[in-house]
């Protein structure tokens, strides 16, 4: 392993690059150590709003610094998250374009990459707490599951918050006050706040003087003091800080710029029409560089780790949700009428471990198949957007599906070559499980390394 404490990035790059060439074998890194970022993970805007499974952002990081020079170029992330990728391409000098089928993921996006002026946003907040106090109460109706995640008074009272913000006018200054309204909701509910997916504490389900219960029942006391306006306020003010260091940014067109998010990688070809950017084309041949961290075969369900989000912030209606559901890549949800029909991917070596997995489990094998051809789709997409010559950066991992080893990086580098892309560089990073990674169903591992592939646009 390189000595990377004591090198830079570039010239580190640059001897990985010359050693992968002669060698062919990935090259171990560590981009945590390689890249010191400032106030990390608060760093800017990073941490605006909790959200599972981020990008490290040191990767995207390096690699705009090292690859990228002119203030104009276009940086696209079509599994763009939370906005990792987004934020750091602002901050490196370009301008970047997401995507993403999560309306949380959206919202946390155009936020963390939106600067707006800190006494503007001071004012209205205090707006927002006057208003809201004035609303009548609020218990969302055609949602009467919600109930049964908060105290009523705490969802009174979430409810006139969401009426004051909603009076907003500005699409900017309401979807930031949106945001800080979220990560209120899952403080002040009572869904276990160690687990990313909604799971009520139930003190109950422990023996009398187990430690968990007493952990759960000192929990369940304090959220019963919980001041939602405080709340709200606390965590608008910490933001409005961090929003505010946006300022340092050179190009100051990227100040008034709004990041357009598509939400379906596999249609950014099409026109995108938001509140953001109202007619808004991305050109084939028109990006500087792909920076990307794929959603994984059979993770836990990403929609679900928002759904309290989703459901209170309204920005998705009930009926539309199952819709959202199945348009996630990775999902592990499939009618069975879909998965009883095996389908294979033309990938001779994706395919003999999805046939042996579809033998066992066929809902598995048909997630793993759709995996892949959904992929390809993306592939197929975002390949001609990129320029010729330009870079494809993407961090991914294998993992295990019914105890086979499910090669994700093999497969993909297979996909890739069909769009003329050439595999210039291997890196692997040491991780720690990161938010969604974790033992699922008891038929898959945890993900320990990440694979950070460089791959280059020919033809």
């Amino acid at each position: 392993m390189y000595n990377i404490n004591q090198i830079n990035f570039n010239y580190f790059l640059h001897n990985a690059l010359y050693e992968y060439d002669k060698q062919g074998t990935p090259i171990n890194v560590d981009f945590r150590k390689l890249i010191k970022l400032k106030n990390y993970p608060d760093r800017y805007t990073h941490i605006i709003h909790p959200y599972t499974a981020k990008v490290l952002a040191h990767i995207p990081n390096a690699f705009i610094n090292s690859f990228l020079n002119d203030q104009y170029n276009l940086v696209l992330d079509p599994f763009c998250g939370s906005g990792t990728v987004l934020l750091e391409s602002i901050l490196g000098q370009c301008f970047p374009i997401g995507a993403d089928p999560n309306p949380i993921a959206q919202l946390i996006s155009k936020v963390k990459t939106k600067y707006i002026d800190e006494a503007l946003l001071n004012s209205e907040l205090n707006n927002i707490l006057k208003n809201a106090k004035t609303k009548k109460n609020h218990f969302f109706g055609g949602l009467e599951e919600v109930k049964y995640w908060f105290a009523k008074q705490k969802l009174n009272d979430l409810g006139k918050i969401f009426q004051a913000i909603n009076d907003i006018e500005d699409q900017n200054i309401k979807n930031f006050f949106l945001l800080a309204y979220s990560s209120v909701i899952k403080k002040v509910s009572f869904a276990d706040p160690r687990i990313s997916v909604p799971v009520k504490m139930n003190p109950h389900k422990y023996k009398d003087g187990h430690q968990e219960k007493i952990k759960t029942l000192n929990y369940l006391r304090k959220q019963k003091h919980i001041d939602v306006y405080n709340e709200f306020y606390n965590i608008s003010t910490k933001n409005i800080f961090r929003n505010a260091k946006l300022k340092v940014i050179l190009n100051k067109e990227l100040l008034m710029y709004n990041t357009p998010i598509y939400d379906d990688a596999r249609h950014i070809d099409s026109t995108l029409y938001d509140s953001y950017n109202y007619d808004y084309y991305l050109p084939d041949n028109s990006v500087d560089m792909i920076i990307t961290s794929p959603p994984y075969v059979g993770s836990q369900k990403y929609i679900r780790s928002s759904s309290l989000n989703l459901y209170l912030t309204k920005l998705i209606e009930k009926k539309d949700f199952a819709s959202l559901k199945s348009n996630i890549i990775g999902r592990d949800q499939f009618k069975k009428s879909e998965y009883l029909n095996k389908i294979l991917t033309g990938i001779t070596e994706a395919d003999e471990i999805i046939d042996s997995i579809y033998n066992m489990y066929p809902l598995r094998g048909y997630m793993c198949a759709k995996y892949l051809l959904e992929l390809y789709e993306v592939f197929n997409c975002v390949s001609k957007k990129l320029k010729k010559n330009k870079y494809l950066i993407l961090v991914i991992s294998n993992n295990t599906i019914v105890n086979h080893n499910f090669d994700t990086c093999k497969y993909i580098k297979n996909i890739l070559k069909n769009f003329n892309f050439k595999l210039c560089l291997e890196l692997i990073d040491n991780i720690n499980s990161r938010g969604l990674m974790t033992k699922r169903n008891k038929t898959a591992s945890i993900i320990t390394n990440e694979w950070v592939g460089i791959f280059q646009k020919k033809g």
